[in-house]
């Protein structure tokens, strides 16, 4: 069964086609006003894909050029090609005027030239053969020459795409790494050049990739723009804008407005919130999830509305800031509509880390971390090959309960929960940060992440939490990412990947005001639900998905204190222990979300008892 995208290419060419023949055969100005729309948007392909290479094509006077080239092969015949010269000329006048010696002009105007003179140059040559001085008297025979390179170009067009699809429904289980390792399942991309995890895959048509690291695929081949113009902005959705991540994600924003546009915002229930954020960015989409009177034009309600965001065509980045199970859809929906996904929520490949994956590889999306820990890692590793690599240790603060006895930690209050020493943080991920979940999931998701063992992934305690993580290196060097505490850097990372843009809204590292750096053994009888969350990773399928969600619903009923501190763990041990649920693979999201589902009825249940 083909993809839908290579069914609708056939459902329209079944209409387009007939449509194109009566076209061609009222010939004349009609003809000549479809290759102009036709050269338009071949032009705004080309200037698009030019775009993401950090070129800036001059966009209003290469469509001009586009449109006028068919009208003008039509209407002066012979000296279309005369006008054509003083148009170009005209061009590059203007291009050198407004660029400037600095603004990379000859880029530009190559690129316009080229956008369209390809897109409408080609197409006007349809126009000689149909208006041909012998095509008066042979009609019909010219109007079949003259579909015939149309015909031609869709169909070997389709069959490159078609051959793409079964190649990436096929061969892709065939890939090996060099070092003949386990086909990678996401592939994590490190700027240009040869320094992979994976050998070079075909996909569809559109591009082949060189897959590095197991997570990031850049869809949109290189890095962001260094310069760029509002209409030439990245467009970005932000889910969970009225989240600690979404606050974080538009402080950054703001000051990268040249770079960057929020084109969605989605908030879970603060609504007076998301309508100053919505009042401020103007962006084309809001939603909200719990608390929408009714959805109108540009607004969404309940949790369809996430997936309405991460997929709207002007979005080319989605900050996933949602706490929680809620964000595995969007991203998913993300990753098969081809964005990048800055990953805060790391629920998302605990539950269904081989569906993301696959979402991935489908529709040829990629994930960036913004975990700090993991984008620690990242800058660690990219660039580095896989037989380099031999351990990854992931630092934790160690919450505030680091040198409680575990009996007075059980029966810690919110109150005290809630104050890290170090972060500020939601309240979800603040209680996860003192039992010790958050570090469960986090060596869960650099699992899938950077594709390494669980035994290849430590944690340590580090109370200053200025080392975010480190990797080791089989010749035994070791490498760490260093900063003052803030989750603005790794956000910016995320969204600029692989390249780095100035920025002056973060604290600048002092070794001297950083102080003593220490470090602690985790000790596993004070973190007993981190201990369950390793053995969860252990088991593997469904058994990700059953700890995290019984620890959503743990820590919320601690949050509206319906049980003490020391029962989360408790409760969670008993939910990924039990036998009376299968524990088979996650092969799909209904199987995963099947899972989530017991798993939180159990949870209540358990915590009842």
């Amino acid at each position: 069964m083909p993809s839908k995208n290579l069914v609708q290419r056939i459902a329209v060419a079944a209409v387009a086609i007939p449509l194109v023949v009566g076209i061609v055969w009222l010939g004349g100005w009609t003809l000549a006003a479809m290759l102009a729309v036709l050269g338009v948007l071949g032009a705004g392909e080309i200037y698009a894909f030019a775009r993401r290479q950090g070129i800036q094509p001059l966009e209003r006077t290469g469509w001009l050029a586009a449109a006028a080239i068919p009208l003008l092969a039509y209407w002066a015949n012979g000296p279309a090609i005369y006008l054509g010269a003083i148009w170009l000329m005209f061009v590059m006048a203007l291009a050198m005027a407004r660029r400037g010696p600095t603004g990379r002009p000859l880029a530009s105007v190559a690129i316009t030239l080229f956008g369209c003179v390809y897109a409408s140059g080609m197409l006007a040559f349809l126009i000689a053969i149909r208006h041909g001085v012998t095509a008066a008297h042979r009609p019909g025979r010219y109007i079949l020459l003259t579909l015939f390179p149309l015909v031609i170009t869709w169909v070997c067009d389709t069959a490159a795409m078609a051959v793409g699809w079964a190649a990436v429904a096929v061969w892709p289980r065939r890939l090996h790494c060099r070092s003949d390792r386990r086909y990678r399942r996401i592939a994590v991309q490190a700027g240009s050049g040869p320094q992979g995890f994976l050998d070079a895959h075909s996909r569809t048509r559109w591009r082949a990739r060189s897959a590095r690291f197991p997570v990031l695929r850049d869809s949109h081949g290189g890095g962001t723009l260094s310069h760029v113009r509002d209409d030439m902005s990245v467009g970005v959705a932000i889910l969970g804008s009225t989240g600690s991540i979404g606050r974080s994600t538009l402080q950054v924003l703001a000051r990268q407005r040249e770079r960057f546009r929020v084109v969605a915002l989605t908030g879970h229930s603060n609504s007076d919130l998301l309508a100053e954020q919505a009042a401020a960015w103007k962006p084309a989409f809001v939603g909200l999830v719990n608390g929408m009177g009714k959805g109108e034009e540009g607004r969404g309600k309940g949790t369809a509305c996430l997936v309405e965001a991460a997929t709207h065509p002007d979005v080319r980045i989605v900050v996933n800031g949602i706490v929680g199970a809620a964000g595995l859809e969007a991203t998913l929906a993300a990753l098969r509509a081809g964005k990048r996904v800055a990953l805060a929520n790391k629920e998302t490949l605990v539950m269904a880390g081989e569906l993301v994956a696959q979402a991935a590889r489908e529709g040829g999306g990629e994930i960036v971390p913004v975990d700090s820990e993991h984008s620690a890692v990242l800058q660690c590793v990219a660039g580095r090959r896989p037989t380099e690599l031999a351990r990854l240790i992931l630092t934790a603060s160690g919450g505030p309960f680091r040198t409680w006895a575990p009996e007075r930690v059980s029966r810690a209050t919110v109150a005290e929960a809630l104050k890290h020493p170090t972060w500020t943080m939601g309240k979800k991920i603040t209680v996860d940060s003192a039992t010790l979940v958050n570090k469960a999931l986090e060596v869960i998701e650099a699992h899938f992440l950077f594709d390494v063992a669980y035994g290849q992934v430590d944690v340590v305690i580090h109370p200053q939490s200025v080392i975010h993580g480190f990797a080791e290196f089989v010749d035994g060097s070791v490498l760490a990412q260093v900063g003052f505490p803030t989750m603005e850097l790794p956000i910016l990372y995320a969204l600029t990947y692989p390249d780095r843009v100035p920025d002056q809204g973060v604290r600048r590292f002092d070794p001297v005001a950083a102080g003593t750096l220490t470090f602690e053994a985790l000790q596993p009888e004070r973190f007993p639900a981190y201990v369950v969350g390793r053995e969860a990773a252990r088991l593997g399928g469904t058994a990700p998905a059953r700890f995290n969600a019984a620890n959503e619903v743990a820590v919320q009923l601690f949050l509206e204190e319906r049980i003490a501190f020391g029962r989360i763990a408790e409760i969670i041990e008993r939910v990924v222990s039990e036998d009376s649920h299968h524990r088979g693979d996650a092969t799909s999201l209904e199987v995963v979300l099947d899972a989530d589902a017991a798993a939180r009825r159990l949870a209540q249940e358990a915590a009842c008892s």
